[in-house]
């Protein structure tokens, strides 16, 4: 097989993914070859939630850059452990460079915050900013948190 197969319809796969540039000394051919695409759902945890929120995600992978958008309606919650998101769809490459940073695009918390995905892993925690500290769980009891952004493989 040549690795590229087009369907009756014109869809055309390529086995070992589509090269931008002409590999030469100059160039790293891993670099220049677009190997993944995927489009999906996920579904957010909250470590030691309550286990009664709701979540729903969206992802896109592009090459080894991965986007992803979410929502966690938190109910009652009682735990006083710092808001750690897990289950991120994809793990995050291991260097603190590939990390990203994810935005907090809206919520109905009083708390100004910020996420940050670990490296080599499929969590972020999720920091406070200024004097109001990381939110903890039970601070978010009732709450909305939709956030984004992108982090790579």
């Amino acid at each position: 097989g040549n690795g590229l197969t087009i369907s009756s319809g014109g869809l055309a796969t390529f086995s070992n993914g589509i090269q931008f540039a002409n590999p030469t000394p100059a160039y790293d051919v891993a670099a220049t070859t677009l190997d993944a695409y995927e489009e999906g759902t996920w579904t957010p945890t909250i470590l030691s939630g309550s286990g009664n929120e709701s979540t729903d995600g969206t992802y896109t992978r592009i090459g080894n850059t991965v986007h992803v958008s979410a929502v966690i309606i938190f109910n009652a919650q009682t735990g006083s452990t710092q808001f750690t998101i897990q289950s991120f769809p994809y793990t995050v490459f291991n260097s603190d460079g590939a990390r990203g940073g994810l935005s907090v695009s809206y919520s109905t918390s009083s708390t100004y915050f910020t996420i940050l995905l670990d490296q080599n892993s499929t969590q972020a925690r999720v920091w406070g900013q200024g004097a109001t500290g990381n939110p903890t769980l039970v601070s978010l009891s009732g709450k909305r948190v939709y956030f984004g952004g992108t982090y790579q493989v």
